[in-house]
């Protein structure tokens, strides 16, 4: 079948419209979340995960997102006792990530193993 489109006006109007690719995920400014990992070891470990760029918080995608906040974590004995701050890495230590990522555990040593793994893993601080 032919179809011929006749127009009858007067100027053409060019519109480009950028389309991202499948796989591209836009940008989307900051975020933060703090999720829970289970360790190689079977210990346990958090990650509070900052982004101010993309929202890149792939750190966090093989843990479960918590509805909690540091203050929770360090104070709120469901996450397991002693919990504190084991490591923090960023971008200047390891290159592969674009977020600021503190690590905690409890003081339990399977917890504290994990988590130490996963900081040597991105040469935390």
């Amino acid at each position: 079948m032919k179809l011929t489109v006749t127009a009858l006006c007067c100027a053409a109007l060019a519109l480009t419209v950028f389309v991202p690719s499948a796989g591209a995920a836009p940008l989307s400014g900051p975020g933060d979340e703090i999720c829970q990992v289970l360790g190689d070891n079977g210990g346990t470990y958090f990650l509070s995960v900052t982004s101010r760029r993309d929202n890149d918080l792939s750190q966090c995608d093989a843990g479960t997102p918590l509805q909690a906040n540091i203050d929770d974590l360090l104070g709120n004995p469901k996450y397991g006792p002693n919990v504190d701050r084991r490591c923090i890495y960023d971008i200047t230590t390891d290159p592969t990530v674009d977020a600021i990522v503190g690590v905690y555990s409890s003081g339990r040593d399977i917890d504290r193993a994990a988590a130490r793994n996963v900081c040597q893993l991105h040469h935390g601080y």
